[in-house]
Parts: structure tokens; sequence; C-alpha cells
């Protein structure tokens, strides 16, 4: 079993004031609904946190983060529409970087053969990692980057335990992070930039995760 199983776009700023996205501010520039008084809404000072139906909306000093609730689906138009508005809006902030991440995940159908193939992908036989950790139970992970898309693409692969129906399983967890500094003189161009390659960074990051799990038995 694979699945995406998490999809944010995070933007960086100097001296942020999460006071700005206010509830009146948000719902009349079509950014959230009109729905007063929803529960899943906190506006307090230094904090904002909405929650819709597409998106989940969590402002903080310095960082603003869209997290998309149906992450399998293509989120590049709710992006547009709403983390795109804000910077258009407010296009004297100081952002200084932005971010794409993508959470994919795999399960193991056979445990020995995941460890022996986690071996064999990771630290294999010879190399100082494979030395170091010789015993059966030993598991491995791993760290890539590459720049990609005008951003800086970041990988880490670790391996992870946990329950499903009631049975102890293993897989991998794949964090994608596609980072992007932004010019200070056009910061508002640098982050339209990265919300445009939102449907590829998704695709190389689906691409990448399945031509390097296709060892992993299902």
């Amino acid at each position: 079993m694979e699945a995406l199983s998490g999809a944010n776009a995070v933007l960086l700023a100097d001296q942020f004031n999460p006071s700005i996205l206010s509830e009146h501010w948000l719902v009349r520039h079509g950014i959230i609904p009109d729905e007063p008084g929803a529960p899943d809404r906190v506006f307090v000072p230094g904090l904002v946190s909405v929650a819709t139906t597409d998106f989940v909306l969590h402002a903080v000093p310095q960082r603003v983060q869209f997290s998309l609730r149906r992450p399998a689906e293509d989120g590049q138009a709710i992006l547009e529409a709403t983390l795109g508005s804000v910077v258009d809006l407010l296009p004297h902030t100081p952002y200084r970087a932005m971010g794409l991440n993508f959470s994919w995940s795999c399960v193991a159908g056979d445990r020995a053969a995941f460890a022996s193939g986690l071996r064999a992908a990771f630290a294999p036989d010879g190399t100082v990692l494979g030395r170091e950790f010789p015993e059966a139970d030993a598991r491995f992970g791993a760290y890539a980057s590459r720049d990609v898309l005008a951003m800086r693409m970041r990988l880490d692969v670790k391996p992870v335990h946990s329950e499903l129906g009631g049975q102890a399983v293993e897989g991998l967890a794949y964090e994608f992070n596609f980072h992007k500094d932004l010019d200070p003189d056009c910061p508002v161009e640098g982050i339209r930039d990265a919300i445009a390659r939102w449907t590829e960074a998704r695709g190389l990051s689906q691409c990448v995760f399945e031509a390097t799990t296709r060892w992993v038995p299902r």
C-alpha cells in the first residue's frame, strides 16, 4: 500500500504579522468562505488557524502554511487562489523563502524481505554503514538533494513502524521539500513561479518515490 499522505506549501517571511489575516480580511478577499463562528477557526494575537473543505491555513510570525485536505488531488489551482492571492494583496511583506512539501509512504507486506531489501538499497555489504550495522534488526534511510524546477529538492527517507489491522508493519516514509530562496527585490514573482510548478513538483516526487520503492514487498 502506498499513498501521498500529505502536501503543503510554506511561505517564510521576516516580520510577518498574522493578525493581518483576520477572518473579515480573508472572507472579503475570497480566500475562505463566509462562515462566521465556525469552530475550526482560530484568530488570536500571533496565530491564525483556519480549516476549509480544501485546505488548512496556519499562520504564525514569519511563517504561513497551506496544507491540502485532499493531497492526492491537484492542489495548484487551490494554491493560486489562496496563497497566491495573499501574496498579491500583501506584496510589500519581506518574503524570503518558499517551500513545496510532499509526503509519500508505503507499507511492506513482508517484514523479513523488507529488512533485507532495505539493506540492499541503502547499506549493501561492503559499505561503511553495512559494516557498522551488520545486525539483522538494523534499519536504514537516506538523504539526497539536487537543483530542479528552479528550486532545491531535498529528500529524506526513513523506515517507519506502525500498525495495520492490529498487525505490526514496517514501511518507508518519504519527505520531499522543494525549497526556493526568494529575490528580496521581486519576491512575489518567485512565489508565483513556485506555485506554478506545484503540479510538476508533485509529479516528480511521485516518480522518484515509485522508482526507488519498486523493491518493497507489497
